[in-house]
């Protein structure tokens, strides 16, 4: 009997090991890019732009930035360039290369481009990009937004993961239910700051103060508005003197200026900037607006970061914003 014992445990201990994955690390913003230098030279241009995807809120910003990384270091113990978060490796399938044999181990002799989430760690996305020297920039250029979004939607996963690691606060949903027939999961680190009004006029505004390590601290506001339709037009100017005149009850006279607008599933969206200059300060603003057979609802975000990278905040609150429900 103790025999069998031994040899389940021994049974269970090999099943884990084979099992066992690597723990990625790194700034979740930044890209590590394994090319060889005369390519890179080549392609350089392209590459940051796709990767940087320059973003103004309301000072220019990139959403990742890049590292270049020595192929013939990638597996090297002191560096585990392998264990990195976000992984691009571009190869001209040049058999010269220590790129090369980087690609045929997991690719093999195919071209185009290929995403594999936790491919040597986790959590991490590795994309490769393989193609022929001469054709490659035209190839990066007509593939960008593939390239950028498949980083990018990576690593909204993750935040959304960590943002509610399958919890969320029930009570609040409950509440909002009852009193208004809205709904929406809140993480659980994030406080109501304000409620107010009944089903046919009112509010909801919860916030998330945190320092991020040495820099600034990070506000995030996550707000809800509605009101009974008016039978106003919804259009960019409309929504904009709206949220203003909110402001003035809400938000010390914030003053927003929208520059955008399309759709998605939760509604029309807007995009744009506050600013408020006696608190000297700023940031991106989205909202979407809803109709039911007697409201008129804003769902807005906005955020207040100064020194901070803004792109991944805000795809937090996006996140959150799109739980949101109407209850009829």
């Amino acid at each position: 009997m103790k025999k069998i014992f031994y040899i389940l445990i021994f049974t269970i201990y090999l099943y884990s090991c084979s099992n066992y994955q690597a723990s990625a690390f790194g700034e979740r913003d930044v890209i590590d890019v394994i090319i060889d230098d005369s390519i890179y030279i080549e392609n350089k241009y392209i590459i940051e732009e796709i990767l940087w995807n320059t973003r103004y809120y309301p000072s220019f910003e990139h959403v990742f930035d890049i590292n270049l990384v020595d192929a013939e270091k990638f597996w090297e113990k002191r560096t585990d360039y392998w264990r990195r978060h976000n992984l691009l490796i571009i190869s001209d399938k040049n058999p010269n290369s220590p790129i090369y044999d980087i690609v045929k181990d997991v690719v093999g002799e195919e071209e185009g481009i290929f995403f594999y989430k936790n491919l040597w760690a986790n959590p991490q996305i590795v994309c490769f990009i393989i193609k022929e020297k001469n054709k490659l920039n035209e190839f990066l250029k007509d593939n960008s937004d593939q390239i950028f979004n498949g980083f990018f939607n990576s690593l909204s996963e993750r935040i959304e993961y960590m943002l509610y690691k399958g919890e969320y606060q029930i009570a609040v949903e409950d509440f909002m239910q009852d009193k208004y027939n809205l709904s929406i999961k809140l993480p659980l680190y994030y406080l109501i700051a304000d409620t107010g009004g009944n089903q046919d006029s009112g509010y909801f505004i919860a916030v998330q103060h945190m320092r991020s390590g040495t820099h600034n601290a990070v506000s995030r506001y996550i707000s809800v508005f509605w009101e009974i339709d008016t039978n106003q037009n919804i259009n960019l100017e409309n929504i904009e003197n709206w949220r203003n005149n909110l402001s003035k009850l809400h938000f010390i006279n914030d003053v927003l200026k929208i520059s955008d607008s399309s759709e998605d599933s939760l509604g029309i969206v807007y995009e744009g900037i506050w600013q408020n200059s006696s608190l000297q300060g700023g940031g991106p603003w989205r909202g979407w607006i809803q109709k039911d057979e007697d409201r008129i609802i804003l769902i807005e975000t906005h955020l207040f970061a100064p020194g901070n990278k803004k792109s991944f905040y805000f795809e937090e609150l996006r996140l959150i914003a799109k739980t949101f429900s109407n209850i009829q």
